[in-house]
């Protein structure tokens, strides 16, 4: 992890700066200056269209009765892209245009789950709610004999009987009572 961070950081700056001398000895410095504000511009109205669309699409799921995972991670990843393209630099810019690609995206969030649930079934978590123990449902876990679910907590406990009262309580009529009363505004 510390690496990939250190080439992040450190790699990434390299290579725009190396990028954009390459491309300034090919094009110029004005035309490189203004292709690189010209693919901010492109890539915000790209995101406002693309975001304008992946938020009817969750609502047409949340609409429908389903969760909306693929637009919630087209919304990440469109945002994603638009930090990306403030950053000035070819490299981002590319790599904010393939986030734009909806194959793309898609192939990156199946990459992703299947991660995921590895990850998770490692950890002895289940995605579709509850704990499982590392090599199975171990003790007090998953469903149990008697229908219930969760787990079993065992503990004590002591039964306590209220007596009623023989005096029923009447409820207390504060005009009447200024003299007891220590909130009543004296005259």
């Amino acid at each position: 992890m510390g690496i990939a961070l250190f080439a992040l950081f450190v790699g990434l700056p390299i290579a725009e700066i190396a990028t954009f001398i390459k491309v300034g000895e090919v094009i110029g410095a004005g035309p490189t200056v203004g292709l690189v504000i010209l693919s901010a511009l492109a890539g915000v109205a790209l995101i406002r269209f693309q975001g304008l669309i992946t938020l009817t699409r969750a609502r047409a799921a949340l609409d429908a009765g389903a969760l909306p995972v693929k637009e919630i991670f087209d919304g990440a990843c469109l945002l994603a892209s638009g930090f990306l393209l403030a950053i000035p630099g070819f490299v981002t810019d590319v790599a904010a245009l393939l986030l734009l690609i909806a194959p793309i995206r898609d192939a990156l969030r199946g990459v992703l789950a299947k991660r995921l649930q590895t990850s998770v079934s490692l950890h002895g978590l289940d995605l579709q709610g509850g704990a499982q123990a590392p090599f199975g449902p171990g003790p007090g876990l998953g469903p149990q004999p008697d229908g219930g679910k969760g787990p079993v907590i065992d503990g004590d406990f002591v039964e306590v009987e209220v007596e009623a009262s023989s005096e029923q309580t009447r409820p207390v009529d504060l005009t009447k009572t200024k003299d007891t009363n220590p909130w009543a505004k004296k005259s």
